[in-house]
């Protein structure tokens, strides 16, 4: 019981070291101390009266279910209990699980800290480059063009190139590794996305899609492989709520709460890995960290109810910081006012603003779309469609896991519909001479064969000329937080005062920065999970020292 509180250093401040560059933003002048000192007088808690500004003064309506907050910013002593391990993993998502194995069958002794009952699962698109799927399907993708254009539409340049490649160059191989893994107890993965040229902007086939099992039914045999070793402990039910930092620096442990409401500390001799997700579900953290745009949402689609960035806290305590603010997040558009969304609206259907004026190059990656609609007034735009939407879906969407009367029939539980154009602009309050008039323009572009005004293909156009009409209220959709605390090429939490790696600590996953700013690229696939895999991979390596760091 001696290592439970000796030369222990606790961080008090829940918002402290990363959260320096929003002081400045405040106009604070922030001294720069060591982590221990900085975190005990929580001179950089002036983030928490940072807001960012709107220039519509959003305030949303809806926001997602609230989960329970685990982080614990004052110094916990009441420990009721000690744990050996060589590694302690928070949290037991995709990285989570993945990190485990790797740790596991490279001879250490892990522990996984779950906040929840069960394993935590979304999506089911994987990315990868150079692994056996891609080989087999003849894909082939440039390394280079990929890193570039990950690090100019995802990072604008403001991401760690280094991690983004350590990413790519392993993760062919950290995807053979799942699939030796996961074997035959899954169905045959493929590729989710065609690899194509649309309106200049490359939609890279990286995503190796596990559609069939989604990563609900792909997790339980990693956790399986990991576990298999007899080294490994899972704790559900279980959440980190504040990391030990010794006096030197270095990360030595974890303390967690049971259900019985007992701290117990898991002393974590080689490191700890963070790997909570975002903070979807902690309404005061999203406030804070994203634009007010992104926040005015139809719908919040993140499953794990309990992501609310307690690791992003955690490594804060301890000297950390985080991405610059404010934070991107994974958006889709097709958000409605119902709380859903349709899937319709994922193809490149017209779209008009509150004023019935065309805005947008329909073709466009989703993000994007989802940021352009979000910059609209009101955070809204006006889909537009017609009553052949059965013959165009075919055209402008030949690889929808969708048949079109599925989209149709998701279209129309949430739409206005009227036999005249007229009479739809009446329906949602649209100026008719201007919706007419872009219309009519959209309509005269697709017949000459080339979108002058926007440069949307003229093969993802969907003219509007036959009644009934169509109109669905479309907003975003919001995924995933993907910004966090930054770190270097091998996913170590770096330090606020001197930029180098916290010892002991790392991140992975949605917890992990360094890697989004602009946006998240949903024409660069699977990116999100792709880096839980490979990370996870290469970092449960270097802890184990069966390589070396780059």
């Amino acid at each position: 019981m001696e290592k439970k509180i000796s030369r222990r250093s606790f961080l008090a401040g829940g918002m402290a070291a990363g959260m320096l560059g929003a002081a400045s933003l405040a106009g604070c002048a922030p001294k720069m101390k060591g982590e221990a000192d900085l975190a005990a007088t929580g001179e950089s808690s002036s983030r928490e009266t940072t807001v960012i500004p709107s220039s519509e003064n959003f305030e949303p309506d809806y926001w997602p279910e609230e989960g329970t907050v685990a982080f614990v910013k004052d110094p916990i002593t009441d420990i009721a209990e000690v744990k050996e391990y060589d590694v302690v993993v928070c949290g037991c998502g995709f990285a989570g699980s993945c990190v485990a194995a790797s740790l596991a069958e490279n001879g250490k002794q892990v522990a996984i800290l779950e906040k929840r009952a069960t394993y935590g699962a979304n999506g089911y698109s994987v990315a990868a480059i150079g692994d056996r799927v891609h080989n087999a399907m003849g894909v082939e993708i440039d390394k280079d063009r990929f890193v570039s254009d990950m690090m100019s539409t995802a990072g604008g340049y403001r991401a760690n190139e280094g991690l983004i490649r350590n990413f790519v160059n392993r993760s062919g191989e950290a995807m053979d590794w799942l699939l030796d893994m996961v074997g035959d107890k899954i169905s045959e993965p493929t590729l989710g996305t065609q690899q194509m040229e649309i309106g200049g902007i490359t939609w890279w086939a990286s995503d190796v899609s596990f559609v069939n099992d989604q990563m609900a039914g792909v997790i339980p045999h990693v956790l399986d492989y990991a576990q298999s070793f007899g080294s490994t402990d899972l704790f559900y039910e279980t959440p980190a709520c504040q990391l030990i930092q010794e006096e030197t620096g270095e990360i030595t442990g974890v303390i967690a709460k049971t259900t019985e409401g007992q701290y117990v500390q898991f002393n974590a001799k080689d490191g700890v890995v963070l790997a909570t997700g975002g903070y979807e579900h902690n309404v005061e953290r999203l406030r804070k960290c994203l634009r007010p745009r992104d926040l005015m949402c139809a719908a919040w689609l993140n499953m794990n109810s309990e992501n609310t960035g307690d690791g992003h806290e955690m490594g804060l305590a301890v000297g950390g910081f985080e991405d610059e603010y404010p934070h991107c997040s994974c958006t889709d558009p097709s958000g409605t006012p119902n709380h859903t969304f349709f899937g319709a609206a994922m193809n490149s259907f017209l779209r008009v603003n509150a004023q019935g004026e065309r805005f947008m190059n329909e073709g466009i990656p989703f993000d994007y779309r989802a940021n352009s609609i979000g910059n609209q007034i009101g955070a809204h735009c006006w889909t537009l469609v017609d009553g052949d939407v059965l013959e165009h879906l075919p055209r402008i969407n030949p690889t929808a896991p969708y048949t079109p009367e599925e989209q149709l029939e998701t279209l129309e539980a949430d739409c206005f519909k009227a036999d005249t154009l007229e009479e739809l602009a009446k329906m949602i309050e649209v100026d008719y001479e201007t919706l007419q008039k872009s219309i009519d323009r959209y309509n005269a572009l697709f017949d000459a064969g080339q979108d002058e005004d926007f440069g949307t293909p003229v093969v993802s156009m969907a003219p509007v000329r036959t009644p009934p009409f169509y109109a669905v209220n479309e907003s975003i959709v919001h995924l995933a937080t993907v910004c966090g605390l930054q770190v270097t090429k091998n996913s170590e939490v770096l330090s606020l005062r001197n930029r180098r790696p916290i010892p002991g600590l790392y991140a992975i996953g949605n917890v992990s920065g360094s890697m989004f700013s602009t946006t998240y690229p949903h024409h660069i696939s699977a990116v999100s999970l792709g880096r839980c895999l490979a990370m996870g991979y290469v970092v449960g390596r270097i802890i184990s020292g069966v390589e070396q760091p780059l």
